[in-house]
């Protein structure tokens, strides 16, 4: 079995409470056409108080090839009826501690607050660049010198990283280290002050990968396009990324953006020069490096949620990346207890 895939059914009708009939039809057709290529397909039905077999709210299924989760998403852009609005659709693989150490690639987060932002409201201190002087785009792989910061990291206790806007995150000189011994060609450093003061953060680093992974959804262009740079007034995610990725990319890097550009506007409601989130992705081998260093704050991943679209790059590596450096009882990831949800 490559992936676990779950299916939402999203109605038309505002009460959520109340699911189309057709969706009914649609489930017992999706499963008609996909039985042979899936070890199992449950359809869960709703409304789930009282019980009943009218109406689908979810289809899990768990599929014997990932590329079936794309064969999914072809089928339903076909035969989703059009009272069913829209339908969301991930796939994932359980986050056992011998999964992720193997996994090619994990989405990277942190435990911490964004210590970027005073507030997740206020705007950002870090200004970027124009790409663009016609449009305003702002060039967001210019990443400030220095990198500024809200007073939230003097705060920042029991916690060595800090996710931030753009694709960078905030870490310590311990989790520095390990990135630089094993990913150094993968990464942008800039130096860290916090806002208002004229020193700098010398025990923070602020790290942002050099290389972009493209989503296989990539990213949605929205409003009128520049006539200069051909970029869109907004960029958002599809929904039709399902965790699916075009490549891999090199099988040399060790931590990288999804897409090239963070999810960003250029209207009148928003600043050109202001970034916004990033995802990151970082490999299984480098997470498992960074935990069993000890580093706190490291968010363990929900689930294994990054899959190629080309079948030759598997979502599991054979071996885990970096393992030679953590001989027996020192490979701790190992021994995590996942938390049970």
């Amino acid at each position: 079995m490559e992936a676990n895939i779950r299916l939402e059914l999203r109605q038309q009708n505002e009460d959520d409470s109340v699911y189309d009939p057709a969706s009914k039809s649609l489930a017992l057709a999706l499963e008609k056409e996909f039985r042979k290529q899936c070890e199992s397909i449950e359809i869960l039905w709703g409304p789930i108080n009282p019980p009943s077999k009218k109406f689908v709210r979810e289809i899990q299924l768990q599929a014997i090839d990932k590329l079936v989760t794309l064969d999914i998403g072809k089928w339903l852009s076909k035969n989703q009826p059009r009272r069913i609005m829209e339908t969301e659709m991930q796939a994932t693989l359980p986050a056992s501690p011998q999964a992720v150490a193997r996994a090619r690639w994990l989405r990277f987060d942190s435990e911490a607050d964004n210590v970027e932002l005073k507030s997740p409201f206020d705007p950002s201190p870090n200004k970027y660049p124009p790409a663009c002087k016609t449009c305003g785009w702002g060039d967001f792989a210019q990443v400030p010198e220095p990198f500024r910061v809200s007073a939230a990291l003097t705060k920042l206790k029991n916690k060595e990283l800090s996710r931030c806007e753009n694709g960078v995150f905030v870490v310590s000189s311990k989790v520095l280290s390990v990135l630089k011994d094993l990913s150094a060609d993968d990464l942008i450093i800039r130096r860290v002050q916090i806002t208002g003061r004229k020193t700098f953060a010398d025990d923070w680093h602020a790290v942002r990968p050099k290389n972009a992974l493209r989503s296989y959804g990539g990213l949605r262009g929205d409003g009128p396009v520049c006539s200069k740079c051909d970029l869109p007034a907004r960029l958002v995610p599809r929904d039709s990324s399902y965790g699916f990725f075009k490549d891999f990319g090199s099988p040399a890097c060790n931590l990288a953006l999804v897409d090239e550009h963070p999810y960003t506007y250029k209207d009148s409601d928003w600043d050109h020069g202001t970034a916004k989130p990033h995802d990151i992705v970082i490999s299984g081998g480098l997470f498992a490096a960074l935990y069993n260093a000890g580093v706190k704050g490291l968010a363990w991943p929900e689930a294994i949620s990054c899959f190629s679209a080309k079948p030759d790059q598997p979502t599991l590596e054979p071996t885990q990346r970096f393992v030679e450096r953590f001989p027996g009882p020192t490979n701790k990831i190992l021994k995590h207890k996942v938390k049970s949800s």
